[in-house]
């Protein structure tokens, strides 16, 4: 079994204490879960419902991450509203499957060359649309990014292997900082396989 090292950033936007972005890592014995939440709006009230969203996550994991999202949405009201990104690795094989809904960005960063996941358009709770599961494999080196709307300009990016040499930590900080606005929420996750 190869290590999987991961981060989460989140830095509100300008001048609010809670941010609506929730950035979640969870594993148990056979998987990695990654999972960015961006509840709509912002403020206390936002803020309040991405934390709602957050906890009832705890109860849907899944191998499938369709089948996460799927219960999610049953399971929040439709007043409740955010874009979702769901990333599951197994441990053992270093299998992805990645769904999601809204803008919710998930950029799988390979030794020679990187790709972009897409999210099905649709917000979680309010206009759910069954979202598609992408696949893959990771080898050691590599990386997955998972960013909220409030990451602008990564995709113009260049020399990712120096990135990736980095902790994860330090990671997603970085491209917070970079790439996040001010005038949003900037969210992060990295996962990166040893």
């Amino acid at each position: 079994m190869k290590d999987i090292e991961s981060a989460k950033y989140n830095r509100p936007f300008l001048g609010e204490r809670g941010s609506v972005d929730l950035p979640i890592i969870y594993e148990d014995a056979s998987y990695i879960y990654a999972v960015l939440i961006d509840g709509l709006g912002h403020g206390e009230a936002a803020h309040k419902m991405s934390e709602t969203i957050g906890k009832e996550i705890y109860r849907c994991w899944s191998s499938n991450p369709s089948n996460i999202i799927s219960d999610l949405n049953d399971r929040i009201g439709k007043s409740i509203g955010a874009a979702i990104g769901v990333l599951v690795i197994s441990k053992n094989k270093l299998n992805f499957y990645y769904s999601g809904l809204g803008n919710i960005r998930c950029k799988v960063i390979g030794i020679e060359n990187t790709e972009n996941l897409t999210s099905t358009d649709g917000i979680l709770g309010m206009r759910y649309r069954s979202s598609k599961v992408q696949e893959g494999s990771l080898s050691s080196g590599e990386m997955v990014l998972l960013c909220s709307d409030g990451i602008n300009g990564l995709d113009n990016a260049q020399n990712w292997h120096k990135l990736a040499a980095l902790k994860c930590t330090t990671i997603v900080r970085r491209i917070v900082n970079k790439y996040g606005t001010d005038l949003d929420d900037s969210s992060c996750i990295a996962l990166k396989i040893f």
